[in-house]
This record gives structure tokens, sequence and C-alpha cells, in this order.
């Protein structure tokens, strides 16, 4: 970290960022968890364009889970579209 002599606002050192504003994570799907779990374990030890394409594979296999297309449902008509 850079240190300057120039001052910092009380007001600014005070703000919440809206990340600390955001409601607190729901419940995790456990498939979901148990997919990341696998992913990361499994990419440790691959070169990285293998990770990368392993990835690939495990985030299209969790998007077509009937829970995530429910989940992108809601989404999509929260949003209006």
């Amino acid at each position: 970290m850079i240190s300057t002599s120039a001052g910092i606002p009380w007001l600014r050192c005070n703000r919440r960022s809206r990340h600390e504003r955001a409601e607190p994570p729901r419940l995790k799907d456990p498939l979901a968890t148990a997919l990341a779990r696998q992913c990361l374990a499994a990419v440790e030890v691959m070169p990285v364009l293998d990770g990368d394409a392993f990835e690939s594979r495990l985030g299209r296999a969790l998007g077509e889970t009937p829970t995530a297309q429910a989940l992108m449902r809601s989404f999509l008509q929260r949003r209006g579209d």
C-alpha cells in the first residue's frame, strides 16, 4: 500500500461499501458446493489451459441443472426481460 500525505475525508472513510450493505448470502445449493469443491481440488494440479477447460465443463454442467435454470428464469423475470 502506498502512503500519501493527502488526507482522506472522514465521511469517505466511514462509508460502507455496497458489498458490506448487501444482504447475506442465501443457503447454497449442495450440488453447486460439491462441484465447486471438486473443481478446486482438480484444477490445482492441472496445467492452466486444462484447468480452464475443466472449469468450463463443470460450469456448463451446473448451468444445466433444474435449480440453476429456475434461478435464471427468476432473475430474468425480475429484470423484466
